[in-house]
Parts: C-alpha cells; sequence; structure tokens
C-alpha cells in the first residue's frame, strides 16, 4: 500500500531543474526530512524544511475558489426559497438609485463579467444578437449620391 508520501513522490519530475541540486539530491533531502512534500496544483510543492521555502522546480500550491463567486452562489441559493420577495427588495434598491443593488442585478442576470470571467463571453454574444436585432431596422449600407457641379456654377 503506497502513502500519500510515496504518492507526492512519484509525481515528482526527474527531468525537471531543481535549481542547485539534483532529482536524486531531492528524493534524499526528502527522506532525510530536510525538504517536505506539500500537495500543489499539478505537481507537489517541495519545501524546505528549515525555511518553509519552495525550492527552485517544484510545483505551484493550489488556488483558492474565488470568494465573491462562493458568496453569489451561497446569496444565490438562500434566495431560491423566497424569489418574488428577493427580486421586490431588489427593484426597489434599483428604483431608488443603488448602485449596488444595480450591479448585483447585473451579476445575476450574466449581463456582465471581465475578460477572465467566463460570463464575459456570454455578455459578448448576448450583446451581439442585440446588435444584429438592431441592425435589422437599420440600412446596412448606403449609397452616395452625387451630385454634378461644374466649378463655375460655385
Amino acid at each position: 500500500m503506497t502513502t500519500a508520501a510515496d504518492q507526492l513522490i512519484g509525481l515528482l519530475d526527474p527531468s525537471r531543474d531543481y535549481g542547485k541540486i539534483s532529482f536524486a539530491t531531492v528524493l534524499k533531502k526528502v527522506d532525510e526530512g530536510k525538504l517536505l512534500l506539500r500537495k500543489g496544483h499539478l505537481r507537489p510543492v517541495i519545501v524546505d524544511a528549515k525555511t518553509m521555502l519552495p525550492v527552485k522546480g517544484s510545483g505551484r500550491y493550489p488556488l483558492k475558489e474565488d470568494p465573491h463567486r462562493v458568496n453569489m452562489a451561497m446569496f444565490q441559493a438562500q434566495s431560491v426559497d423566497d424569489i418574488e420577495d428577493f427580486y421586490s427588495h431588489v427593484w426597489t434598491s434599483i428604483a431608488k438609485g443603488d448602485v449596488r443593488a444595480m450591479k448585483l442585478w447585473a451579476e445575476i442576470n450574466g449581463l456582465v463579467g471581465n475578460s477572465r470571467d467566463p460570463r464575459a463571453g456570454e455578455m459578448n454574444s448576448a450583446l451581439a444578437k442585440l446588435i444584429e436585432a438592431a441592425a435589422g431596422s437599420i440600412p446596412t449600407s448606403v449609397s452616395p449620391t452625387y451630385i454634378d457641379v461644374k466649378v463655375s456654377d460655385v
């Protein structure tokens, strides 16, 4: 049976550059307890036991979940129970000019998002559909009308 440490050692890359030490030295120092292995994002994070600093060539720590997304998900889950009351409060706040309520409304409906946000793509496609629908009522091409004028007439 393999332990968690054995699994982390199995994830180490022998061809990776570990700075001043070789892969064999990394394994030796891990066995001696001079280097510690922590669970990383794709590869284990190798940490010096004295300084607790990562060693060159080790993996990176796992990314934590965005707290804003977690809070929004919790808020949406709670608002499902009383959706009419929730929307009436949001609309009342929007009518009073509360910018936070407007932002919340836009975020919930996926109308905003930064370029790294997956919802930004949805917003762009919705905006493209809106522009296409509006373009149907506007002439897409304009043909210029020329007036034949002689310079002596002016």
